[in-house]
């Protein structure tokens, strides 16, 4: 007889959590807390309806619908004395009919105290897959692969109360809604990874939705708690590469410092069939890279944080290539991309540099290549990097309307659904953040939801009910420095300059490009990216300075304005004067726009597609051999041509004297108006804003009712060509003042307006400006005078800015 009760005490202490007979079921419908069946249970819901009928043993069934977040559970509750290992191997049979529409998923779901740690592990999930944050790793348990991630939640809800806490995360690759959970390996395997846990306080079969609707039926939930942890092989799963490339297998360092230079061939892993180290004008580096190649370097050391990636690079093909760089794996957390277009040949190395999303520790470093592209060496800088992509709910995630994965929700991305769902492209990168309904499908609803997130008329996507609670704003960047450019991102805008044509001609003095650098994030040709500067004559494209201005911008980190594919004015002769067809015309706009557009794919943000093609009267479209030949439509032909062109860039009218509310502006708003209702992919509109000081209240105000109603058609507005003249016949000093005080009611403007991103003038330093030789009388114009000292007028702007963070 004792005997027998040895051992019926050693099944007890062994499986502690057994299925109670003939427990009567009961329904819950409001949120509760309690035991039932043996198990803890609890039922929360904020809104919405919802009910959980609790079953035998750990056994539930739960429905959901039109609720903001939901979840229920039936598990264990520990008293916070024990880690998991002194509790004894942690093992969860389940098994659930689990019909998510929408976001949800199906986890194994707890808290660890000292420290405090939020876990999961997910077996199965609605249409989001958690979460998309920096990977650990991966490993294989239970005949499954998971990949592991950790997040820090920042002063969120806890069992604690509000509190700053780890989450650990073990997402299984494929889903799957019945099997075992060994818990205890799970765990073992963050801790070797330097994840810590504390002492237990819950493990429980769980099932959450966010804005969703759907049901589980969870009929089989055992959790067995004790006995000794198997030490079972945990198998990582490493990138690599496949055998029978030229490529050696390569070790490395244990350890590399991500801001020293690290060589291209010290690479630890690769996947190609065709890669080959080859010899450089420095040493030596990889080349033969074809599209889908990958390179992984392990272990590099970020330390506290990495801003930049920094590669030297050449290449000798038209079509620019895209590196990617990734944390984990192949297909882990992208951090940045970088555009890599001819460098002048194989062998003509250029250090080409794109800023990156925080990434801080030791991680694997994977460099996945678009295409071809020879690579000598690469290193990062230090910083804290530009926002990681936002996060929602309890772990970070591929954000919904973050289309392009950038970790912004902008005007770009708006750009790749629209396109997108009018089937000018086939695909976007981020396809699982474009159904912003959540109904399954992607088309002119989950448009619309974007443009109206993007101009702040709602603050959240519908999808976002398949997402977890607490989702922080998505924010801009931090400020990182004290130019023009840093408190602009700080804004959420970008504040740019012409570049005047003297720079292309080496007629500046050096200061002048370290200005450029140091306080402006966009650039624009003043005259070299014209028509009669790319096509001078039928055929014979000259691309040199805008590839100049290109290979600047890349390298200091900026973006670029295209100004512009059609105007009347600075038209070759061949154009002007050519005995035209409306055929043969719109043949050479089609021409012109597509072969210049694929020149520089990929590599300028906003172009003027057409500019000033309104009459200065407001009654018409201005007398152009357009115009003439064409008529009116030739405005639709080019934009249709370079949305084909360029998918990617943002599509701009251009015009001066349409700021303010007046005849030329209202024709050109019903105008633009009628173009956004036939389907003419426009993006925005460009305010070009030459001004003359001592603008007054009246006007400033109508801009910005201007602003606001293209808003209303979902349209950005940029600032595109800004200088404020000043007529000789005044006090220069007293002058300098009303100019500051214009200029920032320009910039108020701009940052009371999400719709308005790009801030730009039309040059910087009065001594390269164009408007004395434009309008006699008048000068003094920009934010730097002659000697390249900065005006009252910069820091009236650079106090708007400071003023905005600050409230």
């Amino acid at each position: 007889m004792k005997q027998k009760v040895t051992l019926i005490l050693a099944l007890i202490m062994c499986i502690t959590l057994l299925a109670a007979p003939n427990v009567q079921a009961r329904t819950v419908t409001s949120n509760e807390i309690g035991t039932h069946g043996g198990y803890d249970f609890e039922f929360w819901v904020d809104s919405g309806s919802g009910s959980m009928t609790l079953k035998d043993g750990g056994a539930f069934s739960c429905q959901w619908s039109n609720i903001n977040n939901i979840l229920f559970r039936k598990g264990r509750k520990f008293d916070q004395t024990k880690t998991h290992q002194q509790l004894g191997n942690i093992v969860v049979e389940y098994a659930a009919d689990y019909r998510p529409n929408g976001n949800s998923y199906l986890c194994i779901y707890g808290w660890t105290v000292d420290p405090l740690v939020e876990y999961y592990i997910i077996e199965s999930w609605g249409n989001w897959r958690p979460p998309g944050a920096q990977s650990k790793g991966m490993i294989t348990v239970d005949g499954g692969t998971y990949d592991i991630y950790e997040t820090t939640r920042v002063n969120q809800p806890s069992i604690i109360g509000t509190a700053t806490f780890q989450q650990y995360w073990s997402v299984r690759t494929s889903k799957k809604t019945s099997g075992t959970v060994s818990v205890s390996q799970h765990f073992r395997a963050w801790e070797s990874m330097g994840m810590k846990m504390g002492k237990m306080y819950e493990v429980a079969t769980t099932v959450e939705g966010y804005q969703s609707s759907g049901s589980a039926d969870v009929y089989k939930n055992v959790i067995t708690i004790g006995g000794s942890i198997p030490n079972d092989p945990i198998d990582p799963v490493e990138p690599g590469g496949p055998g029978g490339s030229t490529m050696p297998e390569n070790n490395g360092p244990n350890s590399r410092d991500a801001f020293s230079r690290i060589e291209a061939e010290e690479y630890n892993a690769y996947n190609s069939s065709s890669m080959e180290i080859i010899g450089t004008g420095s040493g030596e580096g990889i080349g033969y890279i074809e599209s889908g190649n990958t390179l992984t370097f392990k272990n590099i050391n970020f330390g506290s944080g990495a801003s930049k990636f920094t590669a030297n690079v050449a290449s000798d093909v038209d079509n620019p290539t895209t590196i990617d760089i990734r944390i984990g794996s192949s297909t882990g957390t992208r951090i940045g991309s970088l555009q890599v277009g001819s460098t002048g040949g194989w062998n003509d190395y250029t250090e080409l540099s794109t800023n990156i999303t925080s990434v801080t520790g030791v991680n694997d470093v994977v460099l996945v290549f678009s295409g071809p592209v020879n690579i000598d060496w690469f290193t990062f800088t230090k910083g804290g990097g530009s926002d990681p992509v936002p996060t929602v709910g309890p772990g970070p995630v591929i954000k919904f309307g973050d289309l392009n994965g950038d970790g912004v929700i902008d005007s770009m991305d708006a750009a790749l659904l629209n396109r997108y769902v009018m089937e000018i492209s086939t695909s976007i990168p981020k396809i699982d953040a474009a159904d912003l309904n959540g109904d399954g499908l992607i088309n002119s609803m989950d448009a619309t939801l974007l443009n109206r997130y993007i101009l702040e008329v709602i603050d959240k996507f519908p999808a976002e009910d398949k997402l977890p609670p607490h989702q922080p704003t998505p924010s801009n960047p931090p400020l990182t420095g004290t130019a023009l450019k840093d408190y602009g991102a700080a804004n959420g805008k970008v504040i740019g300059s012409c570049v005047n044509s003297q720079w292309f001609y080496n007629q500046t003095s050096p200061i002048y490009e370290e200005i450029l650098k140091r306080e402006f994030a966009m650039v624009v040709a003043e005259n070299e990216m014209k028509f009669d500067a790319l096509q001078p004559s039928q055929n014979n494209f000259n691309f040199a300075n805008g590839d100049r201005l290109v290979s600047f911008a890349q390298r200091n980190n900026m973006e670029v304005r295209g100004h512009t594919l059609l105007w009347h004015n600075q038209l070759p002769r061949w154009v002007q004067n050519g005995n035209w067809t409306r055929d043969s015309l719109t043949a050479v706009i089609n021409n012109h726009i597509n072969t210049v557009l694929t020149h520089y794919k990929g590599k300028i943000k906003e172009w003027d597609v057409v500019n000033e093609a309104v009459d200065d009267s407001g009654n018409s479209l201005r007398n152009s051999v357009f115009t003439r030949v064409i008529g009116p439509d030739f405005i639709d032909i080019a934009f249709h041509a370079a949305r084909k062109a360029d998918p990617d860039a943002l599509l701009f009218y251009n015009d001066y004297n349409i700021e303010d509310l007046g005849a030329k502006s209202n024709y050109t708003y019903n105008m633009i108006k009628g173009m956004v209702e036939r389907g003419v992919p426009i993006d925005g509109v460009g305010f070009q804003c030459h001004f003359i000081n001592g603008m007054s209240a009246q006007q400033l105000a109508d801009i910005e009712r201007n602003v606001k109603r293209y808003a209303d058609l979902g349209l950005l507005v940029s600032f595109t060509e800004i200088d404020i003249r000043i007529p000789s016949s005044q006090n220069q000093n007293q002058a300098f003042q009303v100019q500051a005080d214009n200029y920032k009611s320009l910039m108020e403007i701009c940052l009371r307006n999400p719709n308005v991103k790009t801030f730009v003038f039309w040059g910087f330093t009065d001594q390269y400006s164009w408007v004395p030789g434009v309008f006699p009388g008048t000068d003094n114009p920009l934010i730097f005078d002659r000697n390249y000292n900065p005006k009252p007028a910069y820091n009236a702007i650079i106090d708007a800015l400071k003023e905005a963070l600050e409230r």
